[in-house]
């Protein structure tokens, strides 16, 4: 890790409240989709600050556009002196401190360093002020399918140095893709703690629906899945 602290970490994440307007982890269960992402923001801000790298936290929300949010958060770091500048959100629980480090080690001989997610998207973005200057936001297709070939091509274009991850991250914007990240948890060498912490927010019996005697589907899923004794908070 470098001590000249050039290389800053810029976290994209919002609160329980504004999420839940456009996001649901958990059907028809709205206590347990902000509590899960009260852990998502919970551990992103946790490994971050692991790193011992500043951090940043996006406050554009006035911007006109989602491209024009992410690009003037980057300049802002430019601009007051960091070389390096690293974007992560929440919707990554894979991302460790150690996968920023690496990220950030990568930045010393590549303009940019991302990685692809399940849903096609990138897990995140590491750029250093010369990729940035000669990068252009505008041609990237940041939220539809074709990111990763706009991506492709304006790194060519460009002739720009970039490394890309082999490994394919998991992607959490659905309560299907909750589903699947509960599913396959044990195998995403996430530490015992976090695991727990999802784990036990997962059994909580809280759609159990009592004026009927019955369970929704949903939580029958997860029981079978999860079955053993309840995890202590």
């Amino acid at each position: 890790m470098n001590n000249d602290n050039s290389t800053a970490l810029l976290i994209f994440i919002r609160s329980e409240v504004i999420e839940l307007q456009v996001k649901q982890f958990f059907e028809h269960d709205y206590s347990r989709s902000k509590a899960f992402i009260s852990l998502l923001n919970i551990k992103i801000k946790t490994e971050a600050q692991a790193t011992k790298l500043p951090v940043f936290f996006s406050n554009h929300i006035h911007e006109n556009s989602f491209v024009d949010k992410y690009k003037r958060a980057f300049q802002d770091l430019f601009n007051i002196g960091y070389q390096r500048v690293i974007c992560v959100g929440n919707d990554i629980p894979q991302i460790s401190s150690n996968t920023l480090l690496e990220i950030e080690e990568l930045l010393q001989c590549n303009d940019l360093v991302s990685a692809r997610t399940k849903r096609g998207g990138i897990a995140f973005l590491g750029l250093t002020k010369e990729g940035f200057d000669c990068f252009d936001f505008h041609k990237i297709a940041w939220q539809n399918s074709g990111l990763l070939d706009t991506l492709y091509q304006e790194l060519q274009e460009k002739q720009l140095n970039y490394y890309l991850f082999d490994q394919v991250f998991l992607e959490i914007n659905t309560a299907k893709d909750t589903r699947f990240f509960l599913e396959q948890i044990e195998e995403l060498e996430m530490s015992t703690f976090c695991t727990s912490q999802f784990l036990n927010l997962c059994i909580q019996r809280q759609t159990l629906v009592y004026q009927n005697l019955e369970l929704t589907q949903d939580f029958i899923q997860k029981a079978e899945a999860y079955r053993g004794p309840p995890v202590t908070m």
